[in-house]
C-alpha cells in the first residue's frame, strides 16, 4: 500500500454505521448538480450561448464528471455495512474526486476562475469536515490532498494553455497592421 493511503488508513474516521460516507456523497452530489443546471440555465438563457456548445465542453463535461462520481459513490456506500478501510476510501474518493473535477474546470478557462475552482475546494473540504466526524489529522490530510489538483493547474496552467492575445492586438491583425486611434 502506498504511504499516502498508509496514513490515511486507521487515521480517525468515525464510520456511524457507514451512513456518513453516503450522507456526503449526496450532499456534494446535490450542490453539484444544482451548481451545474445554474450554470447552464443561466449560460443559454442570459448568454444566449446555444445549448450544445455549453453541455460539450470541458468544463461542462468535468463539473458533470465529478457529481456523477459522487452519486455513484452515494448509490454504492448506501448498500449494507462496509467495512472501515472501504469508507476510508470512498471517503478519500468522495473529497480527491470532486476537487479534481473542481481543478479540471478550471483548466480552459481565464485566470480568473482560478478563485471559483478554490472557492469550490475549500467548500468542499468544510462540508466533508463538518459531516463526517473524524480526528483533526484526517481532515488536514484530506484536506491538504483535495487542495493538490487546483494547486497542480494553478501551477502547470501557463505550460498548458496557450495565453491569451491581448484585445488591440485582434484588432491590429484584422486592419493590416495599421491601429486606429
Amino acid at each position: 500500500m502506498t504511504p499516502v493511503l498508509h496514513r490515511l488508513r486507521g487515521s480517525g474516521l468515525d464510520t456511524s454505521g457507514g451512513r456518513i460516507a453516503a450522507h456526503l456523497a449526496k450532499i456534494i452530489a446535490l450542490i453539484a448538480f444544482a451548481f451545474l443546471v445554474i450554470g447552464v440555465t443561466t449560460g443559454f438563457a442570459l448568454f444566449r450561448r446555444p445549448l450544445r456548445l455549453r453541455l460539450y465542453n470541458f468544463e461542462t463535461l468535468s463539473h458533470g464528471g465529478g457529481t456523477l462520481l459522487d452519486t455513484v459513490i452515494w448509490r454504492v456506500s448506501r448498500r449494507g455495512r462496509l467495512s472501515r478501510s472501504t469508507l476510508e476510501l470512498l471517503d478519500l474518493a468522495v473529497v480527491l474526486g470532486c476537487c479534481t473535477a473542481w481543478a479540471l474546470f478550471i483548466y480552459t478557462q481565464g485566470v480568473e476562475s482560478l478563485y471559483t475552482g478554490i472557492l469550490a475546494d475549500i467548500l468542499t473540504v468544510l462540508v466533508r469536515s463538518v459531516v463526517v466526524p473524524s480526528t483533526a489529522a484526517r481532515t488536514l490530510r484530506l484536506a491538504v490532498l483535495a487542495h493538490l489538483p487546483v494547486t497542480l493547474v494553478a501551477w502547470l496552467r501557463p505550460v498548458l494553455v496557450a495565453p491569451e492575445a491581448p484585445r488591440y492586438a485582434t484588432a491590429t491583425c484584422r486592419e493590416g497592421g495599421r491601429r486606429s486611434a
